[in-house]
């Protein structure tokens, strides 16, 4: 038995030690039984005051390692050679064991390369295969599939040599495992090192000189000496100690934090899914049915008047310029399509873009030459509803296409872009895929213009919401090459889609696991790329021609160019009519034309709105289908462009939910175990844009801005986040000048008003709408655009 006497004694011979240790200078694999006995026996004096940090390295240095694991401290330059060779080598060798694997694959069929996290060794390795590996296997012989698998090759070397792990069976790459995971593995072996360590320290201090604990704790003093960057090195045992049992703290909740999380997503996806042979049945009927445009339809040749001055679009090739903006505009990391390459290694390998730039404008011209695979996507169908998850109709369809097609057809979009806007195409009414322009902030203010003007003057309008069903899907693919025709798009880019589109198909897969037969794509838009949204917004153009052909609509004021008939966001349309008859005739218009090009309406959400003499009236629309548009009562509302409104936008309700959606969001964020810097950025990237897209549209006071502002730092505190007394203006200081990065609420509505306010009066030097728009607008919305005077405070609207 030891007494407390003797205990005491051999702790203070361990604080001893540790505050004042001995040089050594071995140079064996392990420490002789000469040297154990002396780290036990050798008494320390008062006189011993060697350098701490050389003993630790002098003790770190017993330790043997292959050359790989030690840089010395001399010749220090030839090392980094030597290592910068041996990984050339493995660079070179794994590029060509990659090369045998895959040469001859089928593109789609190859593994999911993940993402690689950004850093200075994958910044080499890609560069060195650009410049030393691809020149030699590239030349402007090569068919597209050859270059595709080079690229492939390529990036599955890029990212194995810098330590990826990629999955062979692309079937279960995202599936889940019932082996534990790597990550898993790591921190419970991490957890067992530390524990281990403490243990190790705690015999040592109850006074067990045993070899394995001596050698323990001279490796723990030489791993552990510096407990954080701006803090005195480790001296005594028990500060060893504290920062073993705090990083075992932070391993541990580590650990906690993520089983918790993959435990919830794994919750999620236990609702019973449909088969995919459902999946595929329904979808098929929507999208494997052709569909056909009436040929013969009077009104064509009226809308191909409207550009009969416009000449026929330019186009050779696809400049190069064009291309290296497109590719340079890409995210490298977005998902890829079916052949699981991501736009990173476009991006990265430079060797490849005069190959790639030629194979664009070689299938530009000709078509028949582009491989099928290139046009086959990838479907994920992502549950509208939690609680109905067997219903296949309440799925929304997310594609993901090939980047090499999206690099295409981006090419193609910017050039039929530059010619819609030089001869002024696009119709103003429509906001979608517009550049330079508010989208449906700017609709919203038009509109709340028109109602509170309304209002304000007792004027009767009428106004009808039209939706179609299921849009995108179902416009026929005759109607998208027509509308090209009737735009002057260049042939060759006509001949070019019309062919790729007798290619286009995709699988649909939900759950990572279950994926359909390939579906082909007869009816709707390729959606998934940036050709998309542009062709369809030319889809519908011509309806805006034919209602403002018409002259009718809503008057601001006496002169005809104030009249506003429709506004249209993609699909979203608003008719505006001073009477019912009026209405009903814009009704008919475009109840033709979505006949015409064999489209429908989803009636169920079509509604109409009349106000006579300031109150509400009812009048429906019957159909020619027989179905019928039901007006708004008193008390029902319309979500458009995500507000509802009655009347006019329901501003006290409005503000009441986007408060309550934006709390529950902060509480959700807190209640998470992210750390402080992920704490902020989720605060300003996921609870604070609940309320940007209504700053300039809804009527916030500076009073409710400084009370949410003041939830933020509320909640902050409540949730130990924030202490009580710090200072509350350094959490909206950029991260740069030592704040938080909080982004301050006040200030940030305040731009968008100053944003929106400079848009609309620099749009209406050459905009009859907006001039008139902004000249009706006294305090009718929280721009006040009558007033061009700069806000010093921001005006409350009157509505």
């Amino acid at each position: 038995m030891i007494t407390e006497e003797r205990i005491e004694q051999i702790r203070y011979e361990v604080e001893a030690q540790l505050s004042r240790p001995r040089q050594r200078q071995a140079q064996t694999k392990n420490l002789t039984d000469y040297q154990r006995t002396q780290i036990m026996t050798t008494p320390l004096t008062e006189t011993d005051e060697p350098d701490f940090s050389t003993n630790v390295q002098a003790l770190f240095d017993t330790q043997t390692h292959s050359e790989e694991d030690i840089l010395p401290n001399q010749n220090s330059n030839n090392d980094a050679n030597k290592i910068q060779e041996d990984l050339a080598q493995k660079i070179k060798d794994q590029f060509v064991s990659t090369t045998e694997k895959f040469i001859n694959t089928d593109p789609i069929s190859r593994p999911f390369i993940p993402k690689q996290k950004t850093s200075k060794k994958l910044a080499m390795i890609v560069e060195y295969i650009d410049s030393k590996i691809l020149p030699d296997y590239l030349n402007n012989e090569q068919n597209f599939h050859t270059l595709h698998t080079i690229i492939y090759i390529a990036a599955y070397t890029a990212a194995t040599c810098n330590g990826a792990k990629i999955n062979i069976d692309r079937q279960s790459c995202n599936s889940y495992r019932k082996t534990k995971p790597s990550w898993r593995k790591r921190l419970e072996n991490k957890i067992q090192t530390l524990r281990t360590e403490i243990a190790h320290l705690t015999q040592y201090s109850n006074g067990n000189r045993s070899y394995k604990v001596v050698d323990s704790i001279e490796q723990i003093k030489s791993k552990y000496r510096t407990h954080a960057q701006y803090e005195n090195p480790n001296t005594e045992l028990s500060h060893f100690l504290d920062t073993l049992k705090q990083k075992l703290n932070i391993v541990s909740n580590r650990l906690k934090r993520n089983i918790s999380t993959l435990s919830q997503e794994r919750h999620n996806t236990r609702a019973e899914a449909p088969t995919p042979e459902t999946l595929k049945e329904f979808w098929s009927q929507i999208w494997e049915q052709p569909a056909e445009h009436k040929e013969n339809a009077e009104w064509i040749d009226e809308v191909s008047r409207t550009v009969e001055n416009a000449p026929e679009m330019r186009f050779e090739h696809i400049p190069v310029e064009t291309f290296k903006n497109i590719l340079k505009r890409m995210h490298n990391w977005k998902a890829p399509g079916s052949d699981n390459l991501h736009a990173y290694w476009y991006k990265k390998f430079t060797r490849t873009h005069p190959h790639i730039h030629n194979h664009l404008n070689t299938f530009i011209q000709s078509p028949d030459t582009m491989p099928t695979f290139i046009t086959q996507g990838i479907t994920y169908m992502l549950p509208k509803d939690n609680h109905d998850t067997q219903n296949p109709a309440k799925y929304r369809p997310i594609t993901c296409l090939q980047i090499f097609y999206k690099i295409l057809t981006g090419c193609i979009s910017e050039l039929i872009y530059q010619h819609v806007a030089e001869h002024n195409i696009l119709s103003e009414q429509q906001k979608g895929c517009r550049k330079f322009s508010q989208g449906c902030k700017e609709q919203l203010t038009l509109d709340a213009i028109v109602l509170n003007h309304a209002y304000k003057k007792k004027k009767d309008i009428h106004s009808m919401f039209i939706d179609y069903r299921k849009a995108f899907d179902s416009i026929p693919h005759t109607w998208l090459l027509k509308v090209l025709q009737i735009y002057k798009i260049n042939p060759i880019i006509i001949s070019f889609l019309q062919v790729s589109m007798q290619n286009w198909q995709t699988k649909l897969k939900i759950n990572q696991s279950l994926t359909t037969e390939p579906i082909h794509i007869k009816r709707g838009i390729f959606q998934g790329d940036a050709l998309s949204p542009l062709w369809f917004c030319l889809a519908l153009n011509p309806l805006s021609d034919l209602i403002n052909h018409s002259k009718l609509g809503f008057k601001l004021n006496n002169e005809q160019s104030s009249t506003i008939s429709h506004l249209m966001y993609m699909d979203d349309i608003k008719l505006f009519a001073s009477n019912a008859s009026d209405l009903f005739n814009l009704a008919d218009i475009t109840q033709q034309f979505s006949t015409d090009i064999n489209m429908q309406f989803g009636v169920d959400k079509c509604k109409i709105l009349s106000i006579k003499k300031g109150k509400l009236v009812h009048n429906s629309y019957a159909l020619n289908t027989g179905e019928t548009i039901e007006p708004m009562n008193e008390v029902s509302t319309y979500k458009y462009l995500g507000f509802n409104q009655s009347r006019q936008i329901q501003q006290k309700q409005t503000k009441t939910d986007l408060t309550t959606k934006f709390k529950h969001r902060l509480n959700l964020i807190l209640k998470s175990e992210l750390n402080s810097r992920n704490i902020v950025k989720a605060i300003n990237t996921f609870a604070i844009p609940v309320l940007t897209y209504s700053f300039g549209i809804i009527n916030w006071s500076q009073t409710d801005l400084q009370k949410l502002q003041r939830t933020i730092h509320t909640k902050l505190t409540k949730f130990r986040k924030h202490h009580p007394k710090s200072c509350i203006q350094r959490l909206t200081l950029p991260r740069q000048e030592g704040g938080r990065g909080l982004i301050d609420i006040h200030n940030l509505h305040n731009k968008q008003i100053t944003t929106l306010r400079q848009y609309f009066h620099t749009k209406s030097e050459h905009s009859a709408l907006h001039r008139h728009a902004s000249e009706k607008d006294t305090k009718l919305t929280p721009l006040n655009l009558h007033d061009r005077q700069p806000q010093t405070k921001i005006n409350r609207t009157n509505g």
